[in-house]
């Protein structure tokens, strides 16, 4: 069980409370810190996943010594993003609107986990075998 806690993208947080924001279950919670809402949001959606690539960059990190956990991990977080990918598609494909500014966000940062997972997990298995020395 904590190996698949482990593998689970964290981004999916911010997925989450972007979901509940779009059916209106934050919409009070919001309200008690201003009038306007949507910024808020944004900063707490934009500090949400700073604190997530963080941690999956420690992440990556640690699991690099495992071997073959580094390789899920990545895959995980890459399968997350063509989902993420999948879903904006399909959104504007039915609505023909374009997803708003958290989803963007949210969007971004998973690619941006999963060059940074592929780039570590490359560095590691080059270490691990010696070839660039």
């Amino acid at each position: 069980m904590k190996l698949l806690l482990d593998l689970i993208p964290l981004n999916i947080l911010a997925l989450v409370l972007i979901l509940f924001k779009k059916k209106g279950l934050l919409d009070p919670i919001l309200l008690e810190f201003g009038k306007n809402t949507q910024y808020t949001f944004l900063f707490l959606i934009g500090a949400l996943l700073l604190f997530t690539l963080s941690w999956e960059l420690v992440k990556a990190t640690i699991l690099a010594p495992k071997g073959s956990g580094s390789w899920i991990d990545f895959f995980m977080s890459f399968i997350f993003f063509v989902g993420l990918m999948f879903y904006a598609i399909q959104q504007y494909y039915k609505t023909g609107v374009y997803p708003d500014l958290a989803y963007v966000l949210l969007l971004e940062a998973q690619a941006l986990d999963v060059v940074v997972g592929f780039i570590l997990a490359i560095s590691n298995a080059r270490r691990d075998l010696s070839l660039g020395n």
